[in-house]
């Protein structure tokens, strides 16, 4: 109940925050029009400017949970938030939902229009069956973010991990380009890694709504989300033996 409480509080603070969702926004819509553009000029059909419009959705959503964890361990901060009842971990996992929600909420209303008007063709038909998985692919990439912010125990600058994170999502997740457009022996790469399932998973399920295709994506994702959550829980149990040994 305090996590709820908590995201919950977060979203109220991320209403009050009109211009870095602005920021978003105009960036949201000038890669939606690139790219509307090039596929119209390759005589592509509307189904690739919605399909970036909802991995966009997802990525441009995020918030930076990674600078903030590295800033409060830079500052020592995290000192001071351990003493308080409810895990320091908890309250960043939970802030960056609450956080993200809003922003899901936002940049999906404005892409989902934008992709309506810039093809002239309404939601896939998959639409309602991706979103559920899409969210909790966002969910995810919200606890790795905590994952590269920890690492800033040992590592100081996260900025290094999170840019090469960023890039195999990108790339291995079909950020830009759904996967079945890559050469077979790359596709094959992709589909072997986590990045497939949190952004080209959930996304082309909007275009092809098998019922079977879904279960396997959210096992897929249930079973990564698991292991991750095991992950993080240990790396910030390593962590706070860091600082006790550092002295706080």
């Amino acid at each position: 109940m305090k996590g709820l409480a908590i995201a919950a509080l977060a979203a109220r603070h991320a209403l009050h925050q009109r211009g870095e969702v602005l920021f978003r926004g105009v960036f949201y819509l000038a890669i939606l029009l690139i790219f509307a553009r090039l596929w119209q000029a390759l005589g592509a059909g509307g189904s690739y400017v919605w399909y970036i419009a909802l991995t966009e959705w997802i990525v441009l959503s995020m918030p930076l949970l990674s600078v903030e964890i590295e800033e409060d361990v830079r500052r020592g901060d995290v000192a001071y938030a351990i003493a308080r009842p409810v895990s320091y971990l908890r309250v960043k996992v939970a802030e960056g939902l609450g956080n993200g929600i809003i922003r899901l909420l936002m940049l999906g209303g404005l892409g989902g229009l934008a992709a309506w008007l810039l093809t002239g063709t309404p939601p896939p038909r998959g639409l309602l069956l991706s979103l559920p998985l899409g969210t909790l692919a966002f969910s995810i990439l919200v606890l790795t973010q905590a994952a590269i912010g920890l690492s800033a125990f040992w590592i100081g600058d996260t900025a290094p991990l999170f840019w090469i994170w960023q890039k195999l999502l990108f790339v291995f997740g079909g950020l830009m380009f759904p996967l079945e457009v890559y050469p077979e022996w790359l596709q094959r790469a992709a589909y072997a890694t986590p990045f497939a399932p949190l952004l080209h998973g959930w996304a082309r399920l909007a275009f092809d709504p098998d019922p079977a295709l879904a279960a396997r994506t959210a096992v897929l994702l249930l079973c990564w989300g698991v292991a991750l959550v095991a992950f993080v829980a240990w790396l910030y149990r390593r962590a706070l033996v860091v600082m006790d040994v550092n002295g706080g």
